[in-house]
């Protein structure tokens, strides 16, 4: 049986803020960041409430993308 360590990885504040701001401009998901670095979803909202410029008052609405082509096919409809 084998046993696998946890990695544990430590990343830059200005890596999280490139990242946190290429998910804010919408140029990539939450999810395909957390796939491509192997990071959870959560630790990525967590880098963007933490480094996110706006006001605490303005509030970031994250949507999936099928969300947003379910919403355009029953407008066709």
């Amino acid at each position: 049986m084998e046993i696998k360590l946890r990695q544990v990885r430590h990343f830059s504040k200005e890596f999280k803020k490139e990242k946190m701001q290429s998910v804010t401009d919408k140029q990539v998901t939450a999810r395909e960041l957390s796939k491509l670095y192997s990071v959870s979803e959560t630790a990525i909202y967590r880098w963007i409430k933490t480094y996110n410029t706006l006001p605490s008052q303005e509030t970031i609405v994250v949507e999936k993308v099928s969300e947003e082509r379910k919403n355009l096919s029953l407008l066709k409809k």
